[in-house]
């Protein structure tokens, strides 16, 4: 039961990857936009949004 609660699918493994990929973008592209972002991740932009929120609110990124 914990490996199925702990799996891949679940909602908080899937925005930490998310978030990972999205930094890793960043690092490499420093500035990008939100569209070039769900182009490059293939996420949808409510996802994209959300994530970017996040990300914000932990200082680990900034909105220009």
């Amino acid at each position: 039961m914990t490996s199925t609660l702990l799996g891949p699918g679940r909602p908080g493994v899937l925005r930490s990857i998310n978030d990972r990929a999205v930094l890793s973008l960043l690092l490499n592209n420093t500035t990008m936009t939100r569209p070039q972002i769900i182009k490059a991740t293939g996420l949808s932009s409510p996802t994209t949004s959300q994530l970017v929120a996040r990300l914000i609110e932990a200082g680990l990124i900034c909105e220009t």
